[in-house]
C-alpha cells in the first residue's frame, strides 16, 4: 500500500529531517504538480462528462476543464498538508498546545448546534444557487449565515482563552492614516485628466452611476446592474459622486476611494504574519502597482473587490 510507503519514507527522514518541512514539502510538490496539470492543454485523463456538465451549468468557461478536474484532488491535499505543516502540532510546547486545544473543544461543544444548522444553510444557498433560483430572501439568509459562524468563531476563542485583536497602537495609527491619505493622493492626483480616455464599457458604468447620484434612477439595492454586475457597485459610485461631484473626478474618485480602503486590512494582515516594516512595504507595493493604479483611476468596479 502506498501508505506504509510514505509511513516509511517518513520514519527514515524523520530523524535528519523535521516532520513538518517533511510534509510541506510534500504538500508543495503536489500543489506545484496540479498546477503543472492545469496548464496542460493535452488530456491527462479520460473525458468526465460530468465535468463537462459543471463547466456549461456553472458557466465557469475553462478550456481544459477535464485537466482541472484530473489536479483538482492534488491542489486539496497539497493544501491540506501544507497547512497541517505549520499547524501547533508541531510547536516545542506541544503539550500544553494540545491541552489548550482539547478544553477548548469541550468548552465549545454546545456551538455544534451552530455548526450544525450554518452548514444546512450553505448547502441550501449553494443549491439555489446551482438551480438560478433567486429570491429576495436569499441574500438575508447569507448574511444571517455568515453572522452565525462569525458568533461560533467569537465563542470558541473566547472558551480557549485566545486573543486576536488586532493590537493596534498609536504608531500603528499613525502609518495607517499617513499610507492612507498618500494613497488618496497618489491616486487622485491629476485624476480629471489621467487616463485622458475613456474605454468603451466604462461609458455603461458612468451612466448608471451619473443617474443614480442624479436620483433619476433608484434600483434596489440587491439588483442586477452594469453588465449583470451587482448593482451596489453602482450605487457606491453614486453615492460619492453625490458627495464630491457629479463629474468626472468624482465618479472615478469612487474607484480610488474603494481602492484605498485596502490600506488597512493589508496593512494589519501583514503586520499579524510578519512584523509593521513589512506591513508598509506591502502597502507601498501596493499602492505604486500599475494594475492597482490604473484600474484605481478607471470607473470600473473592479477596485472595490480589493478591500473585502
Amino acid at each position: 500500500m502506498w501508505i506504509e510507503k510514505v509511513k516509511a519514507i517518513y520514519s527514515r527522514t524523520n530523524g535528519t529531517f523535521p516532520g513538518r518541512w517533511f510534509w510541506l514539502l510534500i504538500g508543495l510538490g503536489l500543489i506545484i504538480y496540479s498546477q503543472a496539470l492545469m496548464h496542460q492543454r493535452d488530456l491527462v485523463s479520460e473525458v468526465n462528462p460530468l465535468l463537462e456538465a459543471w463547466n456549461l451549468s456553472f458557466r465557469l468557461d475553462i478550456v481544459n476543464i477535464q485537466n482541472f478536474g484530473t489536479a483538482i484532488p492534488f491542489l486539496v491535499i497539497g493544501g491540506i498538508l501544507s497547512a497541517f505543516s505549520i499547524s501547533p502540532y508541531w510547536c516545542k510546547q506541544e503539550n500544553q498546545v494540545q491541552k489548550t486545544k482539547y478544553r477548548g473543544i469541550s468548552n465549545a461543544a454546545h456551538l455544534l448546534p451552530h455548526l450544525i444548522i450554518s452548514i444546512l444553510l450553505f448547502t441550501f444557498l449553494i443549491f439555489k444557487l446551482w438551480h438560478h433560483e433567486y429570491t429576495s430572501i436569499l441574500p438575508w439568509l447569507w448574511i444571517f449565515t455568515l453572522s452565525l459562524l462569525t458568533y461560533m468563531l467569537y465563542r470558541y476563542e473566547k472558551s480557549v482563552g485566545a486573543n486576536i485583536s488586532p493590537k493596534i497602537t498609536r504608531v500603528d495609527l499613525l502609518w495607517l492614516t499617513g499610507l492612507f491619505l498618500a494613497g488618496l493622493v497618489l491616486g487622485s492626483f491629476a485624476l480629471q485628466d489621467i487616463p485622458n480616455i475613456m474605454i468603451p464599457d466604462e461609458g455603461t458604468f458612468w451612466g448608471t452611476g451619473r443617474d443614480i447620484a442624479n436620483g433619476e434612477h433608484k434600483p434596489a439595492f440587491f439588483d442586477f446592474g452594469v453588465y449583470t454586475f451587482p448593482v451596489a457597485s453602482s450605487i457606491f459610485q453614486g453615492v460619492v459622486m453625490r458627495l464630491f461631484g457629479v463629474d468626472m473626478w468624482g465618479w472615478r474618485f469612487a474607484s480610488v476611494l474603494a481602492g484605498t480602503f485596502t490600506v488597512i486590512p493589508l496593512y494589519l494582515l501583514a503586520k499579524e504574519w510578519f512584523d509593521r516594516r513589512v506591513a508598509i512595504m506591502a502597502v507601498l507595493f501596493m499602492l505604486s502597482n500599475p494594475y492597482y493604479l490604473s484600474f484605481t483611476r478607471m470607473g470600473y468596479n473592479n477596485s472595490q473587490s480589493l478591500f473585502p
